[in-house]
């Protein structure tokens, strides 16, 4: 996931990261919502809507969502599904 972060992860690394991508997950439903980090260097820091959450939202497994409503860690997924799928490199880039 270190690679991925970085904006590209190849595509023989694509196996490893799926695995690492589930840890991830089953490691953030241990943590109910109002755990979430927003701001690295201000731990105290709250996001925007405080607290005002969708009830889908019950632990941080589940919190992250795209601009398009998506769940992050699904949209995750199916990305490093494709790359493996087609045997490209799976690259990050804002829009």
């Amino acid at each position: 996931m270190k690679d991925l972060y970085q904006g590209k992860l190849i595509c023989k690394n694509i196996p490893s990261a799926e695995k690492e991508l589930k840890i991830i997950k089953t490691e953030l439903k241990l943590f109910p919502p109002d755990k979430v980090v927003w701001d690295i260097d201000d731990l105290n820091k709250r996001p925007p809507w405080r607290d005002n959450i969708a009830d889908r939202i019950t632990n941080l497994s589940n919190y992250f969502y795209t601009s398009d409503g998506d769940d992050l860690f699904d949209l995750f997924a199916k990305a490093l599904n494709t790359g493996k799928e087609v045997k490209k490199d799976v690259i990050i880039f804002s829009l």
